[in-house]
């Protein structure tokens, strides 16, 4: 089924009665948008330690009188709302921050209420952060749902949701466990806050976390001229509350932001999975919601992930967090980057999202919240967009059992060749590029405004691009066939140095030569070991803990192995094209380098042999 509808303005009551339809994306009969506008206010919530919290609370406009709706909670790091400078303010005082006017006039239209709240230590909020997604941050969580079912406008059913560090909040909030909170939309949101974005596959993403910092300091410090000129020419300071007329609240509240954490230097602490970081006593995996699972899967609270192939490697956040908690209900997976903003299925023309995101979570909020029976917890939990047949599947299992992993070894003579027949043996030399990277519009570079070096997320150049790699290229397959799932690798090396940073991708090459992007991951060679332990997230490849005790320094020149996984996509491959496998050992335009000068290999050697055989697995089905 092709689903091609938009974010658009909500019908409202009229002369015709709307046709009752409930299928993804598309939304219409089951409620209606019987209210236009929202009574916007701002006010502090204090919490138990004296902390407060900024929140914009808007209700419907003309909301009758005892009248009592469902709430949905943003929990948000971005700055909840701006005060506006003159002449800008003589158009509008106040402007909405990430969570836009839009989406709030969307909600509020069908009867929700909508709060929003600057987290611990940013806006017109109180407080100092040492470290996103504080236990102190998600503990507020608790208190602020109190505080909505309290007022007499609140039905006692709060809905949580967000994008990306909202959408993490929006599941922390589950770990409290209140019985309130009936429904949770997180939207890229992080799932494992060491291997989905700060070191996946135990490469650090430094490039990434230099430009979030940038920004929320930014914003933190008030100083938007980062931000943009646009930004900095309209927009005054994060919005005090109603009852701050001369913004003294804010000015304290801004003070204590100036002492917090640096996420970007703290970075540069750790290394592995469990060190625990000098200044917080803690381990990256106590900030990370996977580590809080079991409580989140205790709350019972339905949650429905939303996530796009192209938006970083947070497709495994939002697959693995599916897999890793009985309370995750739905699953969708669409051709978009973070967000998502975007559709960057390599082929269509458009780069617009044709999919109506907003009606999809109201589907799913009227069902949680105002207990709409519209049909949406009858359908296959997972939906996924399968790019080049451009079209959604609808599964119960993932991965899809249509879906079988295929072998193909590297062959010395730089082909890819299906296992069981004949390859050439040998070992290659490659010389590794410190200057490749793949470019400012890659996957990883959609995760914030600031890293999107080009405006559109894609990868036109993949064939000049990547001319110098390594690859390894099949015959032309005599069917269409889709690579749906998690591919693996499983790569035999030999290095002059002790660590290695390996970097792999999947293309598809046409009968001219011409490249497309399909899928990559990537590997530090120091967390090769393969655990026998239980992995506390669902794995395709050996488990690897990345912790510190498990690490496995290179003796130079020895053969080792790397399997890891690649960040997963569903993707055609045409009939007469061929599967092509490119090595590199280098992202100069986003992941940092080994540290240490004798670990930072300048070469590598690639076995094709029977004893060491380099391969690749690949989930594929014929389409």
């Amino acid at each position: 089924m092709n689903v091609k509808s938009i974010e658009k303005k909500p019908l409202r009551k009229g002369i015709f009665k709307q046709k009752k339809v409930s299928t993804l994306g598309q939304y219409s009969g089951y409620s209606t948008a019987d209210y236009k506008g929202f009574d916007y206010h701002s006010e502090y919530l204090e919490m138990r330690d004296g902390i407060k919290l900024a929140a914009d609370i808007c209700l419907p406009k003309k909301l009758e009188k005892g009248k009592q709706i469902p709430t949905i909670l943003y929990l948000t790091r971005y700055v909840r709302s701006f005060e506006t400078k003159f002449p800008f303010s003589l158009l509008a005082k106040t402007l909405f921050g990430q969570i836009t006017k839009k989406e709030i006039d969307f909600f509020t239209s069908y009867g929700y209420a909508v709060v929003i709240i600057d987290v611990r230590g940013t806006g017109a909020s109180y407080g100092t952060r040492h470290m996103e997604f504080s236990p102190e941050e998600v503990e507020d969580g608790r208190e602020i749902v109190d505080w909505i079912i309290s007022q007499p406008w609140s039905n006692q059913k709060v809905g949580s949701t967000g994008i990306s560090y909202l959408g993490t909040t929006a599941e922390m909030l589950l770990v409290n466990q209140h019985p309130n909170v009936k429904a949770c939309i997180p939207r890229s949101s992080i799932f494992d806050l060491y291997n989905d974005i700060a070191f996946p596959g135990g490469v650090r993403h430094g490039k990434f976390i230099e430009v979030w910092r940038d920004t929320t300091l930014s914003l933190d410090k008030n100083n938007l001229k980062y931000i943009g000129a646009v930004a900095n020419a309209v927009i005054k300071n994060p919005k005090p509350v109603k009852a701050d007329t001369k913004a003294e609240q804010y000015k304290t509240a801004h003070a204590q932001h100036q002492s917090n954490f640096d996420i970007f230097s703290g970075m540069y602490k750790i290394t592995f999975r469990n060190d625990v970081h000098p200044d917080l006593g803690r381990s990256i995996n106590e900030f990370s919601v996977h580590y809080y699972k079991d409580k989140i899967e205790q709350s019972k609270t339905p949650i429905y992930r939303i996530g796009g192939w192209y938006d970083g490697a947070l497709a495994n956040s939002a697959i693995k967090g599916f897999l890793s908690t009985k309370n995750s209900v739905k699953l969708l997976v669409g051709p978009w980057d973070h967000g998502p903003a975007q559709n960057i299925s390599p082929f269509v023309y458009s780069n617009v999202k044709r999919f109506s995101v907003w009606e999809e979570m109201l589907r799913f909020f009227d069902f949680h919240l105002k207990d709409i029976d519209n049909g949406i917890m009858d359908e296959p939990p997972i939906s996924y967009y399968a790019m080049g047949k451009e079209q959604w599947r609808h599964v119960y299992d993932w991965m899809p059992h249509d879906s079988k992993y295929k072998t193909f070894l590297c062959s010395a003579d730089k082909k890819l060749i299906e296992k069981n027949k004949d390859k050439t043996e040998g070992c290659l030399h490659y010389a590794i590029d410190k200057k490749f990277g793949t470019g400012g519009g890659a996957r990883w570079n959609s995760l914030t405004v600031k890293y999107r070096y080009n405006r559109r997320i894609a990868y036109n150049d993949w064939t000049r691009r990547t001319k110098n790699l390594l690859h390894f290229t099949s015959e032309p397959l005599t069917k269409n066939m889709e690579l749906t799932g998690h591919a693996t690798a499983e790569i035999y090396l030999s290095l002059d140095a002790k660590d290695v940073q390996l970097f792999v991708y999947i293309s598809s090459v046409d009968k001219f030569g011409k490249a497309t992007h399909i899928t990559e991951g990537q590997f530090r060679g120091l967390h090769r070991k393969e655990s026998t332990k239980k992995s506390p997230v669902p794995t395709f490849a050996p488990y690897h803990t990345f912790n510190k005790e498990d690490a496995m320094g290179w003796i130079p020149n020895k053969v080792e192995k790397i399997h890891f996984e690649l960040i997963p996509t569903s993707h055609l491959i045409k009939k007469g094209e061929r599967i092509r496998i490119s090595i590199a050992g280098a992202d100069v335009d986003h992941f940092d380098e080994i540290d240490e000068k004798t670990s930072n290999p300048s070469s590598m050697q690639l076995f094709c042999t029977n004893e060491f055989p380099s391969q690749i697995h690949l989930p594929l089905m014929v389409v």
